[in-house]
């Protein structure tokens, strides 16, 4: 008999901690944040260039995520299909904006994500040797993303994927929307909180 009092007494006072919190406007959730460095290969005008960007994001119950993020050109070569006073003329893209994801099992050591970049940014030309930039466009950048991503400690994740970003608007002597789309490789470091 004492041994069934003391299974029941351990129950009750148990019992309670094992139950999710509730609140008035609904269930509790589980809210985590990250920032990440996102480096991208990919090509533009059939050239290939790299890519660095940013990100800083809340994730809401382990699954959904949103946040902002941007992407700038590391190559600065980037050949323009234009020359400038019989110079050598290159391009470079940027763009920022607000990213959707979702997470599968992020608990799991070896996990997927899908995200979703929504963002406006520019395209331009800049002449060889002065840096100086001229003839920019103001473009509207779509980039679905799917990574395979791996927990490495509690407070940092690494991803691998592939993306496609599509940039429409380009209104810019030589170029189409066509020459700067395309396949993306994408290699992230995200560090913060999951839980």
């Amino acid at each position: 008999m004492k041994k069934e009092i003391l299974i029941c007494g351990l129950l009750l006072i148990t019992a309670p901690g094992l139950a999710e919190e509730q609140t008035l406007l609904g269930q509790s959730s589980r809210t985590g944040w990250y920032f990440a460095s996102t480096y991208k290969f990919s090509t533009m005008n059939q050239e290939f260039v790299r890519l660095s960007g940013w990100r800083a994001v809340m994730i809401f119950d382990k699954t959904w995520s949103l946040g902002l993020a941007g992407t700038d050109t590391d190559s600065k070569d980037i050949p323009a299909p234009v020359t400038h006073k019989d110079q050598a003329v290159y391009m470079d893209l940027n763009y920022h904006g607000f990213e959707l994801g979702y997470i599968w099992n992020s608990d799991r050591v070896a996990h997927c994500t899908a995200d979703l970049l929504v963002a406006l940014g520019s395209v331009g030309y800049k002449a060889q040797g002065s840096g100086k930039k001229w003839n920019r466009d103001l473009v509207a950048v779509i980039e679905p993303t799917v990574q395979l991503e791996l927990n490495v400690v509690r407070w940092m994740r690494i991803g691998l994927g592939a993306g496609y970003r599509f940039v429409t608007a380009i209104d810019l002597e030589g170029l189409s929307s066509g020459d700067v789309s395309g396949p993306t490789g994408v290699l992230t470091f995200k560090f913060g909180r999951f839980q």
